[in-house]
């Protein structure tokens, strides 16, 4: 995993009770819960260690003929 200087691109992916993170392509994170999350729409945090800026942040919510074209062949290699 590289961490360029300067800007990143980050795409984190929210499916029933499961989480994947990328990083610049890479897939660095896999996180699931036993139940679904049920956390509301309207309240997402985003934080770090140290100053951090965005730009371009997208939300969205999607189903599963939405979900990334690459969600299950990621999935099953974690």
């Amino acid at each position: 995993m590289e961490i360029k200087e300067g800007w990143n691109t980050v795409l984190l992916e929210f499916h029933k009770q499961e989480m994947v993170g990328h990083l610049n392509g890479e897939v660095v994170n896999f996180g699931s819960t036993e139940e679904p999350i049920q956390a509301p729409k309207n309240q997402v945090t985003l934080s770090a260690h140290g100053t951090v800026s965005f730009r371009n942040l997208k939300v969205w919510a999607g189903d599963e003929e939405s979900a990334h074209p690459d969600w299950e062949k990621t999935r099953k290699k974690l």
